[in-house]
């Protein structure tokens, strides 16, 4: 059995021929939208790394129109282009390839437990656009072969040393793992199905 620790597990879910169950490791809070409501005003570009980016800026309740949004992986592209925004950089796969592309002095919208990689590679500004909580613990079947790690918080939930391999989606959820298994080259179903099946 394969585990993802993910909030929700989408097509991630789909990709594996052999049972595969989804397991939150995190809550999400958004308290700032007073504070980005004003700073959305103020930019015409943004950095973006998750869809929960995206879903605090959509509740501003701006119109965007063709506003630059660079973006680390598919999900949050589409998300981006969903509310009017023009995605740069999906391809990137992580947030320090992200940051060798971006431009001028975007509004960079993180969570309260964001790494430091964006900031300290670009010129951007910082808002927090949502509050992640980690659940204190996850329990993981009996029958794991993986538990896949999908964030940086959600690996604090998860006992690692089970009898079980483990496999991030990128390079910063791995350095957050002792001795990972298997890591995606990019945030992607099928880039994370070939980590886990040629390790």
């Amino acid at each position: 059995m394969i585990v993802l620790v993910k909030t929700t597990c989408g097509k991630f879910a789909e990709v594996f021929d052999r049972p595969t169950v989804c397991k939150s490791a995190l809550k999400f809070r958004y308290p700032y939208q007073e504070e980005i409501k004003e700073k959305v005003e103020q930019f015409d570009s943004f950095i973006l790394t998750s869809p929960r980016a995206v879903k605090a800026i959509e509740k501003s309740g701006k119109r965007f129109e063709g506003e630059t949004a660079y973006v680390v992986g598919p999900k949050t592209a589409e998300a981006a282009r969903s509310i009017g925004l023009d995605p740069i950089g999906q391809d990137s796969g992580n947030s320090k390839e992200l940051a060798k592309i971006v431009e001028g002095s975007p509004l960079f919208l993180c969570s309260n437990r964001r790494q430091d990689t964006i900031p300290n590679r670009t010129n951007c500004k910082e808002q927090f656009a949502y509050e992640t909580v980690v659940k204190e613990s996850v329990e993981i079947p009996d029958d794991a072969s993986w538990v896949v790690f999908f964030s940086p918080s959600s690996t604090e939930a998860v006992d690692t040393t089970g009898d079980f391999k483990t496999a991030a989606i990128g390079p910063t959820t791995a350095s957050h793992i002792e001795n990972p298994d298997a890591v995606a080259e990019r945030p992607e179903p099928k880039s994370l199905k070939e980590a886990i099946f040629s390790a």
